[in-house]
């Protein structure tokens, strides 16, 4: 059915910037400008005029004219152009679940809850790999990433099976006036988290699918550094434990505005069979994190030592993803500042390199001991 728009609000939401990149891409050509108030492209036998400002009384007009004619043209749907005219600037996450148990495109309450949070924690995953590529993460953001997520938006729904979309803005692409000084301009960091996230999740897949067959965490391990985590492998896992069979599909659609990235695959599958293999990987991956620079706050609950005055053990109970007991093995003046917390009820701070070791997480290489002297 191909259905018409007709409400002038939809129109009003567009922005020209988002028509002009799709115009671009799909091989329109600049033919004319009204000094700083309209555009006006040809392409063919074809010409659509774009204002340059929404405040423009016939801005809605204008842009209905310019869906219709796109429509004519490329034989497709408006509802479809308006979809990819409203995300031109973007890059656009497709995470679509298959299962028997889904065959109406809705999902059980509880299900939906954790594939939205999953999504989350998908793109999560990449704004931390794309700033800096570890094992393991924990609750901290980085700046980047932190101000990264608050730019990020779901998209609407679609019919078919369970379909999350996520909206990814992505900065425009200006080349340099010199094509030599283009090799050497770094890319964008909004663009650099899709491009990473979606060869992180072809590395994941395929790890999960060759350890099916030769069972080697190498495998992922290997891999980190292109963006797997335990939180991503640990994500799918979750998306995957919702639906009873079938397979996780994610698409990436890259934003018009920019250079599509050289990516393994813009369609990642994972199928259901690699649940537990994703699951194993993301346990692994965390027990066995090293964190170089792990900052720990919190109460000493136990010391043990045959003399205070050469130092000995101190276990302090602290967040590590959850809360546990760390284990730290101090010199003398830190270990008898480490009493005297314990005697007071306060808290330390130090920093040092994480690592689980047996029962506990050991932190090595302590610097930067401070006895938090107000009472928690």
């Amino acid at each position: 059915m191909n259905v018409r728009i007709t409400d002038r609000k939809v129109f009003e939401s567009l922005h020209a910037t988002d028509v002009v990149a799709y115009l671009r891409s799909e091989g329109w050509e600049l033919a004319g400008r009204y000094s700083d108030m309209a555009t006006l492209w040809n392409r063919e036998n074809s010409q659509i005029l774009i204002p340059q400002d929404a405040s423009f009384g016939d801005f809605s007009r204008r842009m209905a004219e310019a869906l219709n004619t796109l429509a004519e043209v490329e034989h497709r749907s408006q509802l479809q152009i308006l979809r990819d005219l409203t995300t031109a600037t973007s890059d656009v996450i497709r995470l679509r679940v298959f299962s028997s148990s889904i065959t109406d495109g809705s999902v059980v309450l509880e299900g939906g809850v954790t594939l939205f949070e999953s999504a989350k924690d998908i793109v999560l995953s990449g704004a931390r790999a794309a700033f800096f590529p570890r094992a393991y993460y924990r609750s901290r953001l980085p700046g980047p990433a932190d101000e990264y997520m608050r730019k990020v938006r779901l998209g609407q729904t679609e019919q078919g099976s369970y379909i999350v979309n996520i909206i990814c803005p992505v900065s425009p692409e200006l080349p340099p006036l010199d094509p030599a000084v283009a090799a050497s301009i770094e890319e964008p960091y909004d663009r650099r988290v899709t491009r990473t996230l979606a060869g992180a999740l072809h590395k994941s897949a395929t790890a999960a699918r060759d350890a099916a067959v030769k069972p080697d965490m190498a495998l992922f391990t290997s891999a980190v550094r292109d963006g797997v985590s335990a939180n991503l492998c640990a994500a799918l896992a979750d998306i995957g434990e919702v639906i009873e069979d079938g397979q996780i599909e994610v698409d990436f659609s890259w934003a018009r505005s920019r250079t599509k990235p050289n990516v393994p695959s813009s369609h990642i599958f994972v199928p259901h069979d690699s649940v537990p293999i994703m699951r194993e990987a993301a346990r692994v991956l965390r027990e066995t994190f090293l964190d170089n620079n792990f900052e720990l706050i919190g109460p000493v609950v136990r010391l043990q030592s045959t003399n205070a005055a050469t130092g000995g053990e101190v276990l302090v109970y602290a967040e590590v993803d959850t809360w546990r007991k760390v284990r730290l093995c101090l010199e003398g003046p830190l270990y008898e500042e480490a009493v005297r917390a314990h005697k007071e009820g306060l808290e330390v701070h130090c920093r040092g390199s994480l690592k689980k070791e047996g029962r506990y997480f050991t932190l090595r290489d302590v610097r930067e001991f401070v006895v938090e002297e107000e009472e928690p």
